[in-house]
């Protein structure tokens, strides 16, 4: 051990201290030869000959200076330095070149760069201090499948009495709450109702005031509440005197009594907190009420296996004690896997994203490959030289290897620009309320370690063929002008095979790009004929912990009759209706059906349709027709008979050859199947979900039925809706003055803010695919151009002894089109692996032969013209020129 400390700090000495380890080393060896000389003179010896016979003794001085610096790494360090050194000369030599590569690496580098910025923001970045330590308990239905549920209040108080395995263990529940600031329009937010030590067990004390304290947390407490750091800055203006305010957080005053700091403005925290008996709501007996998110830490030496284990035998003794948990298992896991899921729709397009500009990468490191080696091949008399005075073929490899690594750290470091812009570009096309958390800018290590594996990653990717291949070629021949003995001919089957490997991943990139693009783009013109201009759409969510009557159906029942009476009233008002998902703007509910008279297992029978519950007018409020039957009426629940509304293609799908007007169906509940519902009515088709092919199915229900706890307001105005705003939240304001009103708004700009999402990812992938496009099209074109360079002399020849312009063409893009056949052979069975990943992504399940059509033609177009170019060039050089040139 001591001897490699000392071998480490030579090495660092030699790095740091080179002039005076040499300075060291001579005064050393002088030394030595001095002390000979004086021997040898005190033995007799004349001064002058006794020098010469000590240094003839004492050997080569500059070899063993060179012994010792080797010893200490210099050698290797100067050797380095050398082939930096040289690198750097012969991109400066070559400005244009290392200009196109350095550019090129740097779009792709930066591309990924920006795509794994976001992921690593979203997925990987610590949402709390301290995440790797928690542990997250949730429950599951082994009956049911489902993987992970909330947990219920009384199996949290038993497993934090019961483990074994927990130091500490708390929870919370977030819930929808109105905020009312000094009497003002209640707002919603989203309130947090904590356990005892929560906020101390996941690090964030609050950055100004205190947390909950003992008194806070027994019951009959008076209300207190922690804000959230956002709240703080947009209802309070940053001012610290604000604790010890009150403010109103649905029927009750709550005093502050501290702010959270800033690192929890994530969308997935509540905007403040409360202790969890301040939740009038909270069902401390019923444990099929699963709503709680339990997180502890474990005892020192506890294992995560352990800790499943103990929560396990805790639950299968609940499950034999209590009925509800008869099914009911749990699981302790990572927060970070409880969080993030790989197998989730969102991760999936993160991921697909982030392959797509990992082809945009590949496609730079084929076109710049192949201009390194075009590069390379015309320095092979350079080469040659370098293999004649003693270089060995790992001395030439290194050199142009460290040449590519040049371009690739410079491209790397330019390419921290293009992350930044494309970041930027990204975030400035979203909606304010749906831009990424504002950390998304910070560049962590884990984005910096990126970034310089893949720098260096495609230095090598791009540069370890090219310099192989001319480290093999016949230096011999190239040393005698013998272009074709010196290796062209390899160059150009790698060269070919490169260009071959871009047009692939070319037809791959674009095709999927196509792909996703088509399902993004088909968000915008479906259901055209709903008069979003003219529509104002407000949520209502009847909530028990504002008003503990709406627990009652009847209460609700009541109200939404009032609200739809009175907003009925209003001036200028056509239209008031209350539904469950606006078509074209909330998403709608999905639920497994059965259709009477048909058998379990008809496969031509949807397993699911989307459902729409709504009051009376709401069809004719969006205009959608009723082809057949009629539209509900209020006297509908009185009927006796659950009654239904189909859409067309849901009567066509099942009933092809006849009317759907009688016919019985009924959705398939958690609990049983539901009741049957009589069809009354068709209505025309609506598009829910346009990437969905069951998107057009949809099935109608009356509200009135069971008057749902959230519901939306429609109100239709055809003159200035935007001026009725004031007098629905009058409205509101009469029937329950704690109902949150800030989210009124037309329709049609709600939907624009929804879709700028879409046309945000869509204008990121028509970049990508330009990019990609660009560089490909170099691609050909610098092979075709170098494969026609090569053979000059050919075809000044050819053109001597006769032949014609085309034919001289021809000659030229045979070469081109048989790389263009062979790349579209490899693509087109690629893109279709990718179309099947994006169509499980997007769940977009129409045909890509449209795409197909419309990239295939592109991609020959341009390839052809790439070829033609350089081929034209080739067939108009003068022959004469040509051979007295060679």
């Amino acid at each position: 051990m001591p001897r490699l400390f000392y071998k480490i700090r030579c090495r660092l000495a030699a790095i740091f201290r080179r002039n005076g380890k040499n300075d060291e080393l001579a005064r050393e060896i002088e030394q030595h030869i001095e002390m000979s000389v004086a021997d040898l003179v005190s033995q007799g010896t004349d001064p002058e000959e006794a020098r010469k016979l000590a240094l003839r003794e004492f050997g080569n001085v500059e070899a063993l200076k060179e012994e010792c610096q080797d010893s200490w790494g210099m050698r290797f360090i100067d050797n380095r330095i050398r082939d930096l050194g040289f690198g750097c000369r012969q991109m400066i030599k070559h400005k244009g070149l290392s200009s196109v590569v350095i550019v090129t690496l740097a779009f792709g580098i930066g591309l990924n760069t920006a795509v794994f910025t976001v992921i690593n923001t979203l997925v990987f970045k610590p949402v709390i201090p301290h995440e790797d330590s928690l542990v997250v308990v949730k429950s599951r239905n082994l009956k049911e499948g489902a993987p992970s549920l909330p947990v219920s209040y009384p199996d949290f108080v038993d497993f934090r009495n019961q483990n074994k395995t927990f130091e500490t263990l708390e929870s919370f529940r977030n819930s929808h709450t109105a905020l009312s600031v000094d009497g003002d329009f209640p707002t919603a937010l989203q309130t947090g109702f904590a356990s005892s030590a929560l906020l101390r067990l996941i690090g964030m004390q609050p950055a100004l005031g205190r947390d909950f304290s003992q008194d806070d947390l027994k019951i009959g407490a008076s209300p207190v509440v922690v804000i959230g750091h956002q709240l703080w800055i947009s209802r309070f203006a940053e001012d610290p005197s604000v604790l010890g305010n009150s403010i109103q957080i649905n029927d009750r005053l709550a005093t502050i009594i501290g702010v959270m700091p800033k690192p929890l403005n994530h969308r997935m925290w509540p905007s403040c907190w409360m202790p969890m008996h301040q939740d009038k709501t909270l069902k401390t007996e019923d444990r099929a009420n699963r709503d709680l998110f339990v997180l502890g830490t474990l005892k020192e030496g506890a294992s995560l296996k352990q800790a499943r284990l103990d929560i396990s035998l805790i639950s299968q003794r609940i499950a034999s004690d209590y009925e509800s948990n008869e099914d009911i298992d749990s699981i302790a896991l990572t927060l970070r896997d409880a969080t993030v899921i790989p197998g989730g729709r969102g991760a999936l397009m993160l991921s697909l994203l982030q392959m797509l500009v990992g082809l945009v990468l590949l496609i730079a490191c084929a076109n710049i490959a192949n201009l390194t080696l075009g590069r390379a091949i015309q320095r092979r008399f350079e080469i040659a030289v370098r293999a004649a005075i003693g270089a060995s073929r790992w001395q030439i490899i290194r050199q142009l290897l460290t040449e590519s690594l040049i371009f690739s750290a410079i491209g790397g470091l330019l390419s921290l620009a293009v992350t930044y812009f494309s970041i930027w570009f990204f975030i400035s096309l979203l909606p304010q309320e749906n831009q990424p958390i504002e950390n998304l800018f910070n560049l962590d290590h884990r984005v910096f370690a990126f970034l310089i594996t893949i720098s260096v990653g495609s230095g090598l990717l791009f540069g370890i063929a090219p310099a192989i291949r001319v480290a093999r070629y016949n230096h011999n021949a190239a040393l005698n002008n013998n272009v074709h003995s010196a290796g062209s001919r390899r160059g150009g089957k790698l060269s070919g095979t490169l260009a071959v490997f871009q047009i692939a991943v070319a037809i791959a990139l674009l095709t999927s790009a196509g792909l996703m693009l088509r399902a993004l783009l088909s968000l915008g013109p479906d259901n055209e004929f709903i008069p979003d201009d003219e529509t104002l759409v407000s949520g209502i969510i009847l909530s028990p912990k504002i008003n503990e009557s709406y627990l009652e159906e009847s209460s609700r029942s009541h109200f939404h009759r009032e609200l739809l009476r009175r907003a009925k009233e209003l001036p200028g008002v056509t239209h008031a209706a209350l539904t469950s998902g606006h078509v074209g703007l909330m998403k709608a509910r999905r639920q497994p059906i059965e259709i009477a008279g048909e058998g379990e297992g008809d496969a031509t029978r949807p397993a699911q349709t989307y459902t729409i519950s709504h009051s009376p007018e709401y069809l004719s409020a969006i205009e959608l027709p009723i082809l057949q039957g009629r539209d509900f009426t209020n006297t509908d629940e009185l009927s006796g008979e659950p009654v239904a509304i189909v859409s067309k293609q849901f009567a066509q799908t099942n009933w092809p050859d006849q009317s759907a007007i009688g016919k019985r169906i009924r959705f398939m509940e958690r609990s049983g199947p539901g009741p049957w519902r009589s069809i009354i009515g068709i209505s025309a088709d609506v598009i829910l979900e346009p990437m969905d092919i069951m998107s057009n199915l949809v099935v109608f229900t009356p509200s009135n039925e069971s008057a749902p706890h959230q519901m939306i307001l429609v109100v239709r105005a055809p003159v200035n809706p935007q001026s009725k705003t004031d007098s629905i939240r009058k409205v509101i304001q009469e029937l329950d003055p704690l109902l949150p009103q800030d989210r009124i708004q037309i329709a049609k700009d709600f939907k624009d803010r929804k879709s700028q999402g879409n046309a945000a990812i869509t204008t990121m992938l028509i970049a990508f695919a330009m990019i990609a496009l660009c560089i490909s099209t170099i691609g050909i074109y610098a092979v075709v151009a170098q494969s026609a360079s090569s053979r000059i002399r050919e075809m000044g020849i050819r053109k001597t002894l006769g032949a014609s312009t085309s034919a001289i063409q021809r000659l030229a893009l045979s070469r081109g089109l048989i790389q263009l056949i062979f790349g579209l052979i490899i693509g087109l069975p690629l893109s279709i692996v990718l179309a099947k990943i994006i169509q499980k992504a997007v769940y977009f399940t129409q045909s890509g032969i449209v795409v197909f059509a419309m990239v295939v033609p592109l991609i020959i177009s341009i390839s052809l013209l790439a070829c033609w170019l350089p081929a034209r060039k080739a067939s108009l050089v003068n022959p004469s020129d040509t051979l007295r040139v060679e």
